[in-house]
């Protein structure tokens, strides 16, 4: 056996060469809520003594634990005795950012610098209602949040933070067959990871409970407003495969992301830093992000929403505060965020179906091109006869898509479009089936080059007054456009073809200030669809202020 164990950890087996199983027996584990220091500290040290190619084996039980670190190995796996039967559960901590420091972190499992890891047979309960981390936070008489307050509790930047899992600075990484529950951040974060399988996994995010109003110990401390957002949150990953889960989120239930603020960490055999995200396959996931059930639970207050209706399933963007004026070029082949795609899912229940490139600022400095671009994204093939989920029968699809209107602010009331991208080149949208969209559009695309938009069905799209655009009531089938009172915007090439539109509250298919294309009439099947009040298009197709653009 390597390393000093614990003699309560026995070694079962060698088998093949490939390395020690190290079962940890139940008796040394307390299921207790008590025993959370003593269980983290068992675990972690069968952890610390096995070596690369072995396999520590969690038992059956529920145990609560603090948080538990895995790093610098290889070819490590981490297993339990199957999900929902071994159980690692956050229990809660009380800590106060104003005289210890920083919270040294709430979440469960901390990984880092691996290459090679699994992660199997096993759920993270990150559910801990009590948590008490005091913080800065200001309250009104009427115990409603000010501005300014932290969204989530204050904890050291390195280590799981407030997150229930965290997996940074890895190669070849499978996580499958686990489920991962809540956390006080995103519920499972992966940042800086080459080579990442995370297949058939079970998230549920947004447990709301009503201790968290006003939750404070000593004046001005508070918790957070959300138990967590997303479900999984992708950072500058490189080849990933995510297939197969099913992921009920309170904020987004996919989020791609590219910071290149994460500049710290190089892949093995490479010169230079990975700051961006490329190579990231979606596919035959089930994916919800109305945490309607919670809206009683949650902390009111001015910047946030009186009631929730979810993000994106699949939200794909650069982070807000890196380069905000925009200086940047990372465009084309440059692009930080490259090569996508989205496909053989059912994404329901949402603001979005699939959001990309939608960041702080992106329009400020340039409406007509972004520095910022997505570029090479692929949606299609999300159908009925896909089957998506950890169990395989859920029937793919984009539906039920609807606009955030309860938000106290109408200026911020967005969402009901079920594929939103903006400020992206090479864009394939074929082959899917998208209903029961109310808000806004089927498919909008801005400030989008090379794009093809072909063989969707597209039916029943209802539009609702949106505060961005309070003289536009939505309800398009396909929208394409640059800006109002913009030139006319090109967009060096596109088609829009064999799509089926029916039964949309406005027209069809409106394209509008945009150039150099194609959008046949008798390309794309039309009807039930309604024409704008006084508008000289009577046709289910409208083109305004278009150049180019052959019909």
């Amino acid at each position: 056996m390597r390393g000093a164990l614990s003699l309560l950890v026995v070694l079962l087996s060698t088998a093949l060469g490939q390395g020690a199983t190290i079962a940890i027996p139940e008796s040394a584990l307390s299921p207790l809520d008590k025993g959370a220091a003593a269980n983290t500290k068992t675990i972690q040290n069968a952890i610390d003594g096995a070596g690369d190619s072995d396999v520590v084996l969690i038992p059956a039980g529920t145990f609560p634990v603090e948080t538990i670190t895995v790093r610098k190995k290889t070819q490590f796996s981490l297993r339990g005795a199957a999900v929902k039967k071994t159980v690692l559960r956050r229990l809660p901590m009380r800590w106060d950012n104003n005289t210890q420091g920083r919270c040294p972190g709430i979440g469960i499992l901390f990984v880092e610098e691996m290459a090679g890891f699994e992660l199997t047979d096993i759920t993270f309960d990150g559910n801990a209602p009590y948590m008490q981390i005091q913080g800065p936070g200001r309250f009104h008489p009427d115990d409603t949040i000010r501005d300014g307050t932290p969204q989530f509790p204050d904890c050291e930047p390195r280590g799981t933070g407030a997150s229930a899992v965290v997996i940074e600075r890895s190669t070849d990484v499978n996580v499958h067959d686990a489920e991962f529950r809540d956390g006080f951040r995103w519920c499972v974060l992966i940042g800086q990871v080459k080579g990442l399988k995370f297949v058939g996994n079970q998230i549920t995010t947004g447990r709301l409970y009503g201790n968290w109003k006003g939750h404070r110990d000593t004046l001005g401390g508070l918790l957070h407003c959300h138990q967590s957002q997303d479900g999984l949150h992708l950072v500058n990953v490189v080849d990933a495969t995510i297939q197969w889960n099913t992921i009920r989120s309170e904020d987004s239930g996919i989020a791609i992301e590219a910071n290149p603020a994460w500049d710290w960490y190089t892949f093995p055999g490479e010169s230079a830093p990975n700051v961006g995200t490329c190579d990231v396959r979606i596919l035959n996931n089930d994916i919800s992000t109305n945490s309607k059930a919670q809206q009683k639970e949650l902390i009111k207050g001015p910047g946030l929403a009186n009631e929730w209706v979810g993000q994106g399933c699949v939200d794909i963007f650069y982070n807000e505060r890196w380069d905000l004026e925009g200086k940047v070029l990372r465009a084309g082949p440059s692009a930080l965020i490259r090569d996508v795609a989205v496909s053989g899912n059912r994404l329901t229940q949402a603001r979005h179906g699939v959001r990309a490139g939608i960041f702080r600022n992106a329009n400020e400095h340039d409406a007509a091109s972004p520095a910022h671009r997505v570029q090479g994204l692929i949606i299609e093939g999300n159908i009925p006869s896909a089957l998506a989920g950890h169990n395989r029968k859920a029937k793919g699809g984009i539906s039920k898509i609807t606009k955030d209107t309860c938000h106290p602010n109408v200026a911020v009331r967005h969402g009901g479009v079920a594929i939103l991208v903006h400020h992206a080149d090479d864009v394939q949208i074929r082959n899917n089936f998208i209903s029961d969209v109310s808000g806004g559009t089927g498919v909008e695309l801005v400030d989008v080059t090379a794009f093809r938009i072909v063989g969707n069905r597209i039916q029943d799209i209802r539009g609702t007054k949106l505060a961005d655009q309070v003289s536009w009531d939505g309800g398009e089938g396909i929208r394409v456009w640059n800006a109002p009172s913009r030139p006319t915007y090109d967009a060096k090439g596109f088609e829009i073809t064999g799509n089926q539109i029916e039964n949309t509250a406005s027209y069809s298919i409106f394209i509008t200030d945009t150039g150099y294309g194609s959008c046949p009439r008798g390309g794309n099947r039309t009807s039930r669809w309604v024409p704008w009040q006084a508008s000289p298009e009577q046709r289910a197709i409208y083109l305004r202020e278009c150049t180019g653009v052959r019909e």
